[in-house]
């Protein structure tokens, strides 16, 4: 019995060291894709001014900002899993019911100037999302721009009509999935 009780001590505090260690590579990825996004879209900006009348750097420029901004939101629901995946663990491994319940509690404060319950990880999704949005706005642009369609207007319009009907013609999926999870 003893020996299945260190077992159970042991795999905790493993389970609890890949929680941190998720944890804090998490915050390195998150640096590693906002430095490649910075760097790349210092360097669209930069052929922008230097070179208006190439648009076919510009758009490679965008594109790798675009792909770089999609995997890092990847990388962020990814590492949100695995830090689950480990929090899961470590509440079956926790013998002492009432330990694991104080552990696993969050303390209620919303005053205005207090810590609030704000998630990093939505955040940081939410930022990386936006960040792709934008670099894919950029690529629809600079595509326009390469097929010589020179209207202002019309690139913008389409723009934000393509990702809104893309969006439109998925919401009947999103509710089949819901119904099922």
């Amino acid at each position: 019995m003893t020996e299945k009780i260190k077992d159970n001590d042991n795999l905790l505090n493993i389970a609890w060291q890949n929680w941190r260690q998720e944890i804090m590579v998490y915050w390195q990825r998150a640096l590693y894709f906002f430095g490649f996004i910075s760097i790349v879209s210092v360097g669209y900006v930069e052929v922008k001014i230097m070179l208006p009348t190439q648009p076919v750097f510009s758009l490679l420029l965008s594109m790798l900002s675009m792909f770089l901004a999609f995997s890092w939101y990847l990388s962020n629901r990814g590492s949100k899993f695995w830090q689950e995946n480990w929090e899961l663990h470590i509440k079956e491994l926790e013998n002492n019911k009432l330990m694991g319940e104080i552990l696993h509690k969050s303390i209620d404060k919303t005053k205005i100037l207090s810590s609030y319950p704000f998630s990093p990880y939505k955040i940081n999704t939410l930022i990386s999302l936006v960040i792709f949005l934008f670099c894919f706005a950029c690529v629809l642009y600079e595509t326009f721009s390469l097929l010589g369609y020179n209207n202002f207007a019309t690139k913008w319009i389409a723009i934000l009509v393509i990702p809104f009907v893309c969006f439109i013609a998925k919401i009947p999926k999103m509710v089949e999935f819901r119904k099922f999870k």
